[in-house]
């Protein structure tokens, strides 16, 4: 497999999706989402960064 910064280098994309959370809404339905979300991503070769806290622009 091709190293991840080269490649992103090559396509010009990160392959890096980042969730942000609210503190408010995280508990047991989110967490089941999110594990379901990492999983379809890793399958199409992309990676899940959660962002816990509060939402900043």
């Amino acid at each position: 497999m091709p190293h991840g910064v080269a490649r992103a280098l090559r396509e010009g994309s990160s392959r890096v999706v980042v969730l942000n959370i609210d503190a408010g809404m995280e508990g047991h339905h989110s967490r089941g989402c999110v594990q379901g979300l990492d999983a379809e991503l890793a399958a199409h070769d992309h990676v899940l960064l959660v962002r816990h806290g509060q939402h900043t622009p």
